[in-house]
């Protein structure tokens, strides 16, 4: 500062601020004033520069990222805001195509910062996986007590198909490896025996017995009245596995309902080889089997009283 002058004191810095701030509430004429400097500063180049010169290497604190977010959702609550943020984001996309195309040295500032896509990005911290996941949890989510309507859940699926059918999707003509499949089966088996994860698990999946499950439950209920009970919602689990019915009268028995398409070409022989290490005897009945029932029950009442 050139000499003569006096420093400001914080009090002195702070009335002026107060000052403001009631002109800016009060005054329309000043915020109309001041918004019109901003946009005649904004659009010189001099002046761009200069700011950014001076913010760069700065960070805003936490508080004031704080106070800029509450500003933010309260503007986003107004109905007008919103529409004019909608009406200029479409014009931005309808002028896309008059806009300049990125610079190879941009580019390579943004791969600095964002990762090459040919290297591997580093993993996300666990403090910022626990951030996200309280961001968009419960009522902090926006689509929380909301349902899509029918028209969206057809756009949606209408897009898909065009994006992911055939060559356009990223795994056309591409399988697992053994190594990735012995991986994912490895990290599932570990998942599963995670009691917490289970919960969470049966509760998005809202497990009920299917149509061929009710069926056999019936046949049982009929034939077994009060021995065998339907375990395949995730109450009963041996060694990573859950089977569908269990007896409850002392018996050491487990039946399982195999589906004709989710169980193609799998052997019945290694879940009940899988069962016995447990002291449990298991009765395998494929769906084909629900057709004739005089012979299933015939099967059920010989395996009952083994």
């Amino acid at each position: 500062m050139p000499k003569g002058f006096f420093k400001r004191t914080k009090e002195h810095n702070r009335k002026i601020s107060i000052a403001k701030k009631l002109q800016w509430k009060i005054d329309k004429k000043f915020r109309e004033r001041h918004r019109k400097g901003l946009i005649k500063a904004f659009k010189s180049k001099i002046i761009r520069k200069k700011i950014s010169d001076k913010l760069k290497g700065k960070h805003k604190s936490l508080i004031h990222r704080k106070r800029l977010s509450k500003a933010q959702k309260n503007l986003w609550k107004n109905k007008i805001y919103r529409k004019k943020q909608t009406y200029a984001l479409r014009k931005c996309k309808k002028n896309f195509k008059y806009i300049k195309k990125i610079s190879k040295i941009k580019k390579q500032k943004m791969n600095k910062v964002h990762g090459n896509k040919n290297k591997k990005r580093p993993p996300f911290s666990k403090k910022w996986r626990k951030n996200i996941s309280k961001a968009t949890k419960g009522k902090n989510n926006p689509m929380y007590g909301k349902k899509q309507s029918k028209s969206t859940i057809e756009k949606i699926r209408n897009k898909m198909k065009i994006l992911m059918t055939g060559k356009k999707n990223p795994f056309y003509g591409k399988l697992h490896t053994i190594k990735t499949k012995a991986k994912i089966s490895k990290s599932v088996k570990k998942l599963f025996k995670n009691k917490e994860y289970l919960k969470k698990y049966k509760d998005g999946m809202c497990l009920k017995p299917n149509k061929a499950e009710l069926i056999l439950n019936k046949i049982l209920s009929q034939n077994f009245s009060k021995d065998y009970k339907y375990v395949g919602d995730f109450q009963f689990w041996l060694g990573g596995k859950n089977p569908d019915f269990m007896n409850v009268n002392g018996q050491k028995k487990l039946i399982e309902l195999f589906g004709n398409y989710w169980h193609k070409g799998e052997d019945p022989k290694n879940r009940i080889r899988h069962f016995k290490k447990y002291g449990f005897d298991t009765l395998v009945i494929w769906e084909k089997e629900l057709k004739n029932i005089l012979k299933l029950e015939n099967r059920l009442k010989v395996f009952h009283n083994k």
